[in-house]
């Protein structure tokens, strides 16, 4: 078996897993059972079960996020991540619950403030001074990406439709462009 398909069996068994099973309860050997691998290959691959995490959302999400933020298409690239948060909802779901330094919560906040900081670097001359003066360029991303995370939190725990994941980036993207004194007066 090829290393691209020994990794991509061991990425949907322990995605099947995540949805199925507790977390802390899912082991490497239940894992490599559902791959249909020995545990020495699963290590080959993966240092533990939480790297598995950090590739599902490099593999599946975040190697075609910077491609869209690179060609500056960053709004294109918030719904992709939407719509693969709703398109696997379940898996999402319960990933988010896992809690740890290495956990997918954990994880995607860093892919995103990698995605931010390009965004951030890409557009940094479009930034309002004042804004500049009352905080960090990492202050500002930490802001952009927490506020997504929330939004993604909306998503799962909702009972939207493909329609309505584009309506709440839409929302988001308007509360960052305008503020909210648009929506306060």
């Amino acid at each position: 078996m090829k290393e691209a398909s020994v990794r991509e069996n061991i990425i949907t068994s322990f995605k099947s897993l995540v949805v199925e099973e507790n977390f802390s309860k899912i082991t490497i050997k239940d894992i490599t059972d559902g791959a249909g691998i020995f545990r020495a290959t699963f290590y080959n691959c993966f240092q533990d079960k939480y790297a598995v995490f950090a590739a599902i959302l490099e593999d599946e999400l975040f190697y075609f996020v910077r491609e869209l933020i690179r060609n500056n298409m960053t709004k294109n690239a918030l719904e992709l991540i939407a719509r693969y948060f709703y398109q696997n909802k379940e898996f999402c779901k319960k990933a988010m619950e896992v809690e740890g330094v290495n956990s997918f919560k954990a994880e995607l906040r860093q892919q995103l403030q990698r995605s931010m900081d390009i965004t951030i670097s890409k557009n940094q001359s479009l930034l309002n001074e004042d804004w500049t003066e009352l905080a960090t360029m990492d202050d500002l991303r930490d802001f952009l990406v927490e506020i997504f995370i929330l939004t993604l939190t909306f998503i799962l725990k909702s009972d939207d439709d493909n329609e309505n994941v584009s309506a709440r980036v839409d929302l988001l993207v308007n509360l960052v462009n305008n503020g909210l004194s648009s929506f306060i007066k």
